[in-house]
């Protein structure tokens, strides 16, 4: 997988260097030419190809608007997203911060530049990013969503909790947020709260099987074993392989095992 991810990235960089010779050398675009409209079609297609999984040709598009106008900071940002497509964060960030310097008040450059902070395993530059996003676009439930993920990452279970509290607050109908934030109770060791969470995101994708694995653990950590058991079989019937269901459900019990034992044995 990863020989694979890497001649795919390789390929990408060879169109982009290919596609910068032809122009030079098809005369397309004199030094200091701009053609707004032959960006823009290059940039629409380039779009979808991305839809479509053509990344090569998806790339040498997205290249060829940048060509023809070099103050283009969404075509910047479509590129980021086609190496960030490939797993190649990295290679994604020049393209988010030209797009930031271009246009510094765009909340989603800020985003996408943190999710590659994130890929390239730095999350504090990551929540550096996130938070800007957040205060460029206080109302948008997707920034905290984001955020507490990161949080999340870093092990801060508590303010990731906030985060993901928030994104509900702004948008109560997001399943995805719902499962979230009972992962991290479950994290928490506040099982009751997880188990509300996990409930109300069934309740909205009542085909979520890791909803389903996660409520099995929440049932099994609060002793309800019947009710563990009928969601374990559950998350198997919609796809979850059986050990790593078993698995999980038996993580969370020797979890509540041990916080019984410290509990006992500090005398509480």
């Amino acid at each position: 997988m990863q020989r694979t991810l890497a001649i795919l990235i390789v390929v990408l960089l060879a169109a982009l260097s290919l596609s910068a010779t032809a122009c030079e050398k098809n005369g397309a675009t004199p030094a200091g030419a701009v053609d707004l409209e032959a960006a823009q079609k290059a940039y629409e297609q380039g779009l979808l190809l991305r839809q479509q999984g053509r990344l090569e040709q998806a790339l040498d598009k997205l290249s060829g608007a940048i060509k023809f106008n070099p103050e283009f900071a969404d075509a910047y940002k479509e590129r980021g997203n086609v190496f960030m497509d490939v797993g190649a964060g990295a290679m994604a960030m020049p393209d988010y911060e030209k797009a930031i310097s271009l246009d510094p008040n765009n909340a989603e450059y800020y985003s996408q530049r943190a999710k590659a902070f994130m890929m390239a395993g730095v999350p504090a530059m990551a929540l550096l990013d996130f938070d800007q996003a957040i205060r460029l676009a206080p109302t948008n439930p997707a920034g905290y969503l984001n955020r507490g993920t990161a949080y999340d990452s870093i092990g801060d279970y508590a303010a990731a909790v906030e985060d993901f509290g928030e994104a509900l607050r702004l948008n109560p109908k997001s399943a995805e947020t719902y499962y979230n934030r009972g992962s991290m109770y479950l994290k928490l060791d506040q099982f009751p709260q997880a188990l509300g969470h996990f409930n109300e995101a069934i309740k909205l994708a009542p085909d979520m099987a890791n909803a389903y694995v996660s409520r099995a653990m929440a049932y099994a950590a609060t002793g309800r074993n019947t009710q563990a058991d009928r969601d374990a079989q559950t998350a198997i019937q919609l796809g979850l392989q059986p050990d790593f269901v078993n698995a999980r459900i038996e993580a969370v019990k020797a979890r509540v095992k041990e916080i019984s034992e410290q509990l006992a044995g500090s005398g509480g």
